[in-house]
């Protein structure tokens, strides 16, 4: 018996032995994978909208950039950019903004060189609770850069882009909303493409017809009492061209001419406002005051433009005239004239502000690993340089659009009404571009909204469309 006793003893010895073996192996395999290298990350910092709400690294896996690939901004793309990554590279030459903002501000975002990052998991390999720590490396070195968009704002502009486009069958558009009294930009949305849609530029029709105005009146060559007799056509060095759709709008005054998008009117006016220059070609009054406004000469790019601008991408005008045809294509935006979304709600804004605004920023703060506010470049004003007198008539002129002109089927009373104009520029394709300009409420300005479509057919989709945006953002931020 005694023999009997002693080998199920034994017996259960060894089988107790067993257990706590492998009770010591398990525990030795969850330590092994306790701790997990998960790769190589590059500190970066981050980009946020002026309420702080994130544009990148919305995950914010431990303050790092991206684990192997950049991680595209889901709002703002296109002012936010996008950055590249070289997974050979371990310096911080493996993670560059190639565009936008992240390009415009590599050296300040850039954390310095990539670091390990390793994970908590459990024995499956999945990253526990503990999640995600780096290991004797240094912390991020980047900036963040706030920038004056609204998330909100902006987010829900290139949502209604982008269902307008679906519905319209049209592939470019854009939209720039700007806070009147601080120059700062709320949204900055582009629809089509890679590129940001609303600093390039394109035929801008007829909302040029601002600065014709504004010239002609600041020069005394018209005022309020002038009026225009308009019979539908005007000979243009002895071709026969009109107000679009064939109108006729008879006698009526300057301003209720821009309300009404009077062509022939227009024209007279521009023609008014040239000189001769010694070469025998004509300067203009109107050329003049746009370069003074932002535009550039044809063929010759503005180096103090926008920092978001592309270099072959600007605003410009003809330098100087030549022929009849000229002068009109110059009345009516057309020819060797293009402009931006942005360059135009700038203008417009400026009107809405009494004739100056700050001029138009991007980025509203910086600050550095450490939280300290990094020194920006001093504000700078935009002035219209016109006369305070000028700048009444020129916004009331421009309430005619919304009363009773190309923009009056756009309703905006229950928010204060508006005011603008509207744009449909010929090009190349079949089909013209759209534009509108204005700014809101009409009575005490809060907002300049320049909107774009390309080969969107006129400009008064274009209004319906700046209606729809301006709508928006009072449903955003009813108060």
């Amino acid at each position: 018996m005694c023999f009997v006793i002693t080998g199920l003893f034994l017996v259960n010895a060894f089988n107790l032995y067993k257990r706590m073996m492998g009770a010591e192996e398990v525990v030795s395999a969850l330590s092994d994978q306790y701790v997990k290298p998960v790769g190589i990350f590059y500190p970066r910092g981050n980009i946020y909208d002026s309420r702080g709400i994130r544009f990148t690294n919305t995950q914010g896996i431990c303050g790092i950039y991206a684990p192997s690939k950049a991680e595209s901004a889901a709002v703002a793309k296109n002012v936010v950019g996008e950055v590249a990554i070289d997974k050979d590279k371990t310096t911080s030459e493996g993670c560059k903004g190639i565009s936008g903002i992240q390009a415009l501000y590599d050296s300040l975002l850039s954390g310095g060189s990539a670091v390990k990052l390793n994970a908590y998991v459990d024995a499956m390999g999945n990253v526990t609770d503990a999640g995600y720590y780096v290991l004797n490396d240094h912390i991020n070195e980047g900036c963040d850069i706030y920038l004056t968009l609204d998330y909100h704002i902006q987010k829900r502009y290139e949502e209604v882009l982008k269902e307008y486009s679906a519905q319209n069958n049209v592939k470019n558009l854009s939209a720039v909303l700007i806070e009147i009294k601080t120059g700062n930009i709320l949204a900055m949305a582009s629809e089509g493409g890679e590129m940001n849609n609303a600093v390039l530029s394109y035929q801008p029709g007829s909302i040029m017809k601002i600065i014709t105005a504004a010239v002609a009146y600041e020069r005394g060559l018209i005022d309020e009492s002038t009026t225009y007799d308009c019979d539908g056509k005007v000979d243009v060095g002895g071709h026969e061209r009109g107000c679009a759709g064939g109108a006729v709008h008879g006698n009526i005054t300057i301003a209720r001419a821009l309300g009404v998008s009077c062509n022939c009117c227009f024209y007279t006016l521009a023609k008014e406002l040239t000189y001769e220059l010694p070469n025998g070609a004509m300067g203009s009054y109107v050329l003049d005051k746009a370069r003074l406004w932002g535009f550039s000469s044809y063929g010759q790019p503005n180096k103090d433009r926008f920092p978001l601008e592309y270099e072959e991408h600007y605003s410009f005008v003809p330098e100087m005239l030549y022929n009849e045809m000229d002068i009109f294509n110059c009345a009516l935006g057309e020819g060797r004239t293009q402009a931006s979304c942005l360059i135009m709600a700038k203008i417009t804004g400026a009107i809405a502000g009494g004739g100056v605004m700050n001029e138009p920023k991007i980025v509203d703060r910086i600050t550095d690993a450490a939280g300290n506010i990094v020194p920006l470049e001093d504000e700078k004003v935009f002035d219209l340089g016109l006369k305070a007198e000028t700048i009444e008539w020129l916004k009331g002129a421009m309430l005619q659009t919304a009363i009773s002109g190309t923009a009056a089927g756009v309703d905006l009373n229950a928010t204060g009404g508006f005011a603008g104009k509207t744009g449909t520029a010929e090009n190349a394709s079949d089909k013209p571009h759209g534009w509108f300009t204005g700014y809101f409420p009409a009575n005490s300005p809060e907002y300049s909204l320049c909107v774009f479509i390309e080969q969107g057919t006129s400009g008064i989709k274009a209004a319906g469309l700046f209606g729809i945006l301006a709508k928006e953002l009072y449903n955003i931020y009813p108060d």
